[in-house]
């Protein structure tokens, strides 16, 4: 991955992340569509990208992706339960908390830090930025099941698509 690829990784994905944190604050009707469509497009993507460098990573690179995972499924698990899902219109809704943006804070910083440690330890970041999305996509898929089943437990039909307001 080039420079400029890894540059314009790093730009989609901080504005996907500030465009996911604030529909989460400001809240937004739950359905399977706003759930599910940005993590499977970061996903695809993300995987794409990382198969692409994954036949020069090296066994270090390969155990760091797979620990950032391992702690990025938590993050994602405590985010989807902190997030508020409600009842609203007759649909369910969703709105992030203070703790929800805390969570966002420390995941980020948690994928910042083993970037440091692995720079600091000679360890290459060719996959980890190639992965960037492909992991945001996983934290985010994690999260948004989270939402998706407490939404369930609402006992209201939830809309393909949420509707605009």
């Amino acid at each position: 991955m080039s420079n400029i690829q890894t540059v314009a990784t790093i730009v989609i994905v901080a504005l996907v992340l500030l465009r996911v944190i604030g529909k989460q604050l400001q809240g937004q009707p739950v359905s399977a569509r706003s759930l599910f469509l940005v993590p499977a497009i970061l996903l695809v993507v993300g995987a794409a990208n990382a198969a692409n460098v994954l036949s020069t990573a090296s066994a270090s690179e390969v155990v760091l992706l797979v620990v950032n995972v391992v702690l990025l499924v938590p993050f994602g698990l405590a985010r989807g339960a902190s997030i508020g899902v409600t009842v609203r219109d007759g649909a369910p809704f969703q709105q992030g908390t203070w703790l929800t943006t805390t969570l966002w804070v420390v995941s980020i910083a948690e994928r910042f830090g083993a970037s440091l440690v692995a720079h600091a330890m000679g360890i290459p970041g060719t996959l980890s930025s190639a992965s960037l999305m492909a992991t945001l996509g996983v934290s985010l898929v994690v999260q948004n099941s989270v939402v998706w089943w407490r939404a369930q437990k609402l006992g209201v039909p939830m809309p393909a698509t949420a509707r605009r307001s």
